[in-house]
């Protein structure tokens, strides 16, 4: 006998039975097995009887056996009305049963039912950016400042100039947690540190010492730290001037040209630029059509599935915090904290879920090829990272669950009002200061 009760929306009592025979008969068969491997003082293995079997195994048979009929009839009522499971449920045995069965009540968590919504009267801004000859003008200026080099330099420090300080930081006398530093390389004007920290470091020459009033800014990142006053007795060690390196043919050579030609070094630079801009730009139009797909669909999420969300997301917190040396004593980390990020990740997986199932919209296997391909191009050997993907069948579902994602973004682009808008290069890069 089965029987189903909404408890709410998204819970559901599910009232089932276990025969008694069918648990006895498991057990039976169960202790017939294990009779053929037995080993009992004063007995061949295999010849111990079969009442010694149960007395010595019989109560852990009972268990995993009524464990497993419980399972399989749990499986069986929800299997029965379609229930979609979310999460473990919980049970409890009923006191009401009939003679020969044992009775059971689950409280099964579902997932909700929902309907796609209707996304064409949805504006959705599509980030456009066309590569100039001056964005590459730019990186190739950025590939020069990241091989700069520096010379020692007896003159008052510059912006633009690397000086190599010694510091200790004090409040009302007190050195502070974080605030000592000895042999520290700053890049002045790279908006490093504290700007007050920086200003107080302009003009300094090797050897000068000096005491310079701090302010942490109210949003620092370090809360015991924001909106406070301290002091810093600083000590210059070192100033060097860079100097950047010439756009000629060992330049080229440094960045895999071989035969150091300067046109060639443009085009690759170009094809790297476009391909990198193609990327951002995706990034940033998949971001703005999960916010239309979370904003779409409003609906209760399965408490059980979220917490489990939460909690997933709080563990990943304390791994990174144990990588860099914190501990949870140090700074305890409560799954609550990450509630509205979870949520957000759980209704967008089962809209992008629902999208995909009920469009056909699952990954074909030459996109699949398709993506594998162009994340090899920027390799040196990319037939050789083709096969790196093929090998292994997890890397290979990671590049489908992409492929998949990206025609849920099309899916909406061709169903939204896409409205393009332009995206200034900088921001795009991350380079805007």
């Amino acid at each position: 006998m089965q029987q189903t009760s909404e408890i709410n929306p998204l819970e559901r009592r599910v009232e089932f039975v276990v025969p008694m025979a069918d648990v006895e008969r498991g057990i039976q068969a169960r202790l017939i097995n294990l009779k053929k491997t037995a080993k009992m003082a004063g007995f061949r293995a295999g010849r111990v009887p079969l009442d010694l079997v149960a007395r010595q195994y019989g109560p852990s048979v009972r268990s995993d056996v009524l464990s497993e009929q419980v399972q399989k009839a749990l499986s069986a009522a929800i299997s029965e009305k379609n229930l979609r499971m979310a999460g473990q449920p919980m049970l409890e045995a009923r006191d009401d049963s009939e003679p020969g069965v044992l009775g059971f009540t689950a409280v099964v968590e579902v997932y909700p039912e929902f309907d796609i919504a209707d996304i064409g009267d949805v504006t959705l801004e599509r980030p456009t950016l066309t590569v100039t000859e001056g964005h590459v003008d730019k990186t190739i200026e950025t590939l020069r400042k990241q091989r700069m080099q520096y010379r020692v330099v007896d003159r008052p420090a510059e912006l633009g100039d690397k000086v190599t300080l010694d510091f200790v930081g004090t409040e009302n006398g007190i050195e502070f947690p974080g605030g000592t530093g000895n042999g520290v390389d700053l890049t002045l004007g790279s908006n490093a540190v504290v700007p007050e920290f920086e200003q107080a470091v302009l003009g300094m020459r090797a050897g000068e010492e000096k005491v310079a009033d701090v302010r942490f800014p109210d949003d620092y990142s370090v809360a015991e730290r924001a909106g406070k006053l301290v002091q810093f007795r600083i000590t210059c060690r070192q100033v060097s001037a860079g100097e950047l390196p010439m756009v000629d043919a060992d330049f080229a050579r440094q960045l895999g040209i071989e035969d150091g030609n300067l046109d060639r070094l443009r085009a690759e630079v170009t094809a790297n630029l476009e391909r990198e801009v193609r990327k951002r730009l995706d990034a940033r139009l998949k971001e703005r059509v999960m916010d239309v797909l979370v904003e779409a669909h409003r609906f209760d999420l399965p408490r059980g599935v979220v917490q489990q969300e939460m909690n997933r997301l709080a563990d990943a917190a304390r791994r990174e915090m144990a990588s860099i040396g914190l501990g949870e004593q140090n700074l305890p980390v409560e799954p609550e904290w990450f509630r509205d990020r979870a949520e957000r990740r759980v209704r967008l997986g089962l809209v992008m879920g629902e999208v995909i199932a009920r469009h056909e919209l699952m990954a074909k296997p030459e996109q699949v090829r398709a993506l594998i391909g162009e994340f090899a191009e920027s390799y040196e050997d990319p037939e050789e990272v083709i096969r790196w993907h093929y090998r292994d069948n997890e890397r290979l579902a990671q590049v489908s669950a992409l492929v998949a994602e990206n025609n849920v973004v099309q899916w909406v682009v061709q169903r939204a009002r896409c409205v393009d808008t332009p995206i200034d290069f900088e921001e795009l890069m991350g380079t805007r200061r």
